[in-house]
């Protein structure tokens, strides 16, 4: 397994992976299954301060993690990001994961981040107990937000403080 920086040629494998998370449902507030070509923007926001790690098996891509800003433009938050991550559904339940949020947290660290936040729908509890394990702890709750077919459901709001972080 090997983490690094996703490149373009890695968009198949990214969209297939965020893909899997849509039609599983309660996993992203997205309902519509993405082109690679609805996905190129956002990939280009992706840079040195922000970056989007992918995760690896041989020259696989099975998952990957992304740093966002959280309200970008607003300087009093410039050192918080947003973290959102995805495995493919074939490789979940075997600790990837972890792997890949433990170094992600550990270059926020580096790049000077004090705080991450993770946004999630409350049903997605994989996601919530891999944020409990790596030390974030919930910070808040939007009730009854998200509309998936003929359910609702909550957002999460995870942080973690890097200054406390044992990554």
């Amino acid at each position: 397994m090997q983490i690094c920086r996703a490149t373009i040629e890695d968009m198949d494998r990214l969209v297939s992976i965020y893909n899997q998370s849509i039609a599983a449902g309660g996993q992203t507030a997205d309902l519509d299954a993405y082109t690679i070509e609805q996905r190129t923007e956002w990939f280009l926001k992706f840079d040195d301060h922000y970056p989007l790690y992918v995760l690896k098996s041989g020259e696989l891509v099975i998952g990957y993690c992304s740093i966002s800003p959280y309200r970008a433009g607003r300087r009093a938050l410039e050192r918080v990001a947003e973290i959102s991550y995805y495995l493919d559904t074939a490789y979940q339940g075997r600790g990837l994961g972890t792997l890949l949020v433990r170094r992600v947290i550990r270059e926020c660290k580096r790049k000077g981040f004090r705080h991450l936040i993770a946004i999630l729908l409350d049903t997605n509890q994989a996601s919530e107990a891999l944020l409990i394990k790596m030390g974030f702890e919930r910070w808040g709750k939007l009730p009854d937000i998200a509309h998936i077919g003929k359910k609702t459901c909550g957002q999460l709001i995870y942080g973690l403080s890097l200054e406390d972080a044992q990554c």
